[in-house]
């Protein structure tokens, strides 16, 4: 219940929530540690002081939980600025509302002025948070001056103490509230990369189905026609054309980003489906309370293929044969089948021809999409072409919270560093002499445990290392405490505070048992000293167990910060993935769509030609040969598609040779001019090459040779290599 968000918007509303959640809780779990001192520096006060105190302390953070399971969050905000102002308050009338009588035990307020400014950070820039804490510090650390003489500490120790100790959490919330707006912009980020990203795959998509089309449809059309004549393909010929006009004019003029409504969607296959058979009956399935949108790359995919299953029913189903479109939007998906009562056939006997190919590869090639044929003879066919979009939010999650936090940062060692020197403070007046030692092996262990959190990396925290604290925690108290003579004064107990900070790093950093286990171990230790110091358990045990509150807190923030840790990181990966393929994929999508609509519309007079009554010439075929082989050289070496080099490989077909082209990629990075001096020098071998065979290659990258020419011409082979400066070789 109190991590649930019903009405989440966005990370900064959401940690917004989960701060005012966790600082309230701060100040009830205090409320009953704090008690016994509440009560006891009353006997201190006016009477009036005291209960009106603790309602301006203690009643707003109240109301802020509450507010906290509000849709908005403006009145969180209206309360986080009200809390620290409150608080101050109340410490500076102390002064007004002391008796005069040394207090019996440390004044309460001192406990927990890092809870104000921790509320402070949700509305205040860092810099006012961080004055106004050490505004508050010095307030009620000043009071702790009218304690009693045997549990007075110097103002100093005592100031530099609570102001690193209460710095360390006033920071860690600071860096919260940073990281949940980073979060957002990080989403908006990589969502916006994911979207530019999706753009241009879309758009290779496209390229590609252009691609294929000109090899499956336009290319073999050609080799149809040069090797069997006109008369057999000219069919084939009409469909090719009436598929390129539809593919040029999605392709090369809409974008297939487009959004098309239900109502453009049917009526897009309306229009397929009527230039064929105009008495189709076309249903639309029902799509519920809100209309679905789809892309128009999907609506092509799906509209051409139900165009080939239509035109298939119209050849094969009989003439009899009734057929029907049924279009069903089903959430994020659109189903269209296409069925008749015609004389169907077996499938398993029946040989898959060019037209059902291309319909399950241009199915395949759109993501989530697929292509089921059922047929039996006697029992019409049945063709369901099917898409859903599909599921894109999966990333791989990666996270280290000690760097999310800053954790190595040099503002983190400066705070540590600060905290450090308040403890040794501490440990400097409360050790006595002939204790020395115990002071320093226990601060070293404390550095130790320090560094570690720090700087150990891994999310979370290696396991050796967090066991290592764990024990250095209780170990370090036992030193100071456990070792006689034993002395009954609370500030004996500085080990514990030290590693309260410790532990609540260590949940902070996914080690939330192993923080509880030390925490619980150092109460014991503390239990034990008081009682063979001779005034009882009771007495350690109250004084230690007020370092369950920061560790409570504590899983209360590491609840918040880690899954949000992920989140970043995953996000942030993500962003920069997206950006990389959006880099790769935008280099060469326009200039390739840009060569396959021209090379469509070179293929455009020949294929009329092809579809005309009149029997193709000699002439005319070889013409055709000449054209697919162009066009298959174009697709599989694009790198070789210039002014330079095509005239001359047209014109060395044209001579009878056999021109072989190969692209691995080896000039995409190339410069401009050792490219036209290598492009040159391949068109110049072309000219050159009179009959037999020629084969031109581009070598893959890394490689000390750009691309090499071999040409087999009667009963000699001439080979050139062209190197990365352009200089031709003739082996």
């Amino acid at each position: 219940m109190l991590l649930s968000e019903r009405n989440y918007v966005d990370d900064t509303t959401r940690v917004t929530r989960l701060i005012a959640r966790f600082v309230s809780l701060g100040y009830i779990i205090y409320l009953p540690l704090l008690f016994k001192d509440i009560r006891s520096n009353a006997e201190s006060l006016y009477s009036w002081w005291t209960p009106a105190a603790v309602a301006v302390v203690f009643i707003p953070p109240v109301a802020l939980f509450v507010l906290s399971y509000r849709e908005s969050i403006a009145a969180i905000h209206r309360v986080a600025w009200v809390i620290p102002p409150l608080y101050l308050l109340a410490a500076c009338t102390w002064f007004l509302a002391w008796s005069g009588n040394l207090l019996a035990s440390p004044p309460w307020m001192s406990a927990i002025p890092a809870l104000a400014a921790m509320a402070g950070a949700i509305v205040w820039k860092p810099r006012w948070t961080i004055v106004y804490l050490f505004v508050l510090v010095s307030t009620v650390q000043y009071q702790g001056q009218y304690r009693a003489p045997e549990i007075r500490s110097p103002l100093l120790s005592d100031w530099t103490f609570s102001c690193g100790f209460s710095l360390m959490y006033v920071a860690g919330t600071l860096m919260m509230m940073h990281t949940a707006r980073v979060l957002d912009s990080t989403r908006a980020a990589s969502y916006a990369a994911a979207a530019q990203t999706e753009i241009l795959r879309k758009h290779e998509s496209d390229s590609t189905e252009m691609r294929s089309f000109v090899h499956d449809g336009v290319i073999f059309g050609l080799t149809m026609a040069a090797e069997l004549g006109g008369d057999k393909v000219r069919s084939f010929a009409e469909d090719i054309l009436a598929d390129l006009d539809q593919d040029i004019e999605i392709i090369g003029e809409e974008s297939s980003t487009e959004l098309l409504s239900l109502r453009e969607t049917v009526e897009r296959i309306e229009d397929t489906v009527h230039r064929f058979d105009p008495e189709v009956e076309i249903v639309t399935v029902g799509s519920g309370a809100s209309e679905p949108w789809f892309e128009t790359r999907v609506v092509h995919a799906i509209r051409m293929g139900v165009g080939e299953a239509v035109r298939n029913s119209l050849r094969h189903g009989g003439s009899g044969a009734r057929r029907t479109v049924r279009v069903d939007p089903n959430g994020n998906g659109l189903t269209v089948v296409v069925k008749d009562d015609g004389v169907g056939f077996d499938p398993a006997t029946v040989e898959e021809g060019i037209g059902l190919g291309q319909m399950k590869r241009r199915m395949a090639r759109l993501r989530g999409g697929d292509v089921d044929i059922w047929s039996a003879r006697g029992s019409g066919t049945t063709v369901s072409l099917r898409w859903q979009e599909p599921d894109t939010t999966a990333l791989e999650e990666v996270a280290d919270v000690r760097a999310l936090l800053g954790m190595s940062s040099r503002q983190a060692m400066v705070v540590a560093g600060f905290f450090y020197i308040g403890v040794v403070a501490l440990a400097v007046e409360a050790t006595t002499a002939g204790m020395w030692w115990q002071t320093v092996v226990s601060l070293m262990m404390l550095a130790v445990a320090v560094c570690g959190i720090l700087w150990l990396p891994g999310d979370p925290l290696p396991a050796a290392g967090a066991a290592g604290m764990m024990i250095l925690g209780p170990t370090a108290l036992g030193v100071v405490l456990l070792s006689p003579p034993y002395i009954a004064s609370i500030h004996q107990l500085w080990v514990a505070s030290g590693f309260t900070a410790v532990a609540t790093f260590m949940c902070v950093r996914g080690r939330t048992l192993m923080a509880w286990i030390m925490i619980t171990a150092t109460v014991v230790i503390a239990g034990i000293w008081s009682t063979l110091a001779g005034v009882g358990p009771g007495y350690g045990i109250s004084y230690s167990v007020i370092n369950f509150g920061p560790t409570a807190m504590a899983v209360m923030f590491a609840l918040t910060i880690r899954p949000a840790a992920k989140e970043i990181y995953r996000l942030r990966k993500a962003a920069i993935h997206e950006h990389a393929k959006a880099e790769v994929a935008a280099t060469a999508i326009d200039a390739n769509n840009a060569q396959l609509r021209e090379l469509a519309r070179k293929a455009r007079p020949l294929l009329e030609r092809v579809s005309s009554p009149a029997p193709l010439t000699r002439e005319e075929r070889d013409l055709c040969g000449n054209l697919a082989q162009e066009l298959r050289d174009h697709l599989r070496a694009i790198g070789l598609v210039h002014p330079l080099v095509d005239p001359a490989s047209a014109a060395a077909r044209d001579r009878g040779v056999e021109v072989i082209m190969l692209d691995d990629d080896g000039m995409n990075n190339i410069d401009e001019t050792i490219r036209h001096e290598v492009l040159r020098a391949i068109a110049g071998e072309l000219n050159s090459t009179k009959n037999g065979r020629i084969a031109v290659r581009i070598v893959p990258p890394g490689r000390s040779k750009l691309a090499t020419v071999v040409a087999y011409t009667n009963s000699t082979v001439r080979r050139v290599e062209l190197d990365v400066t352009g200089r031709a070789t003739v082996m």
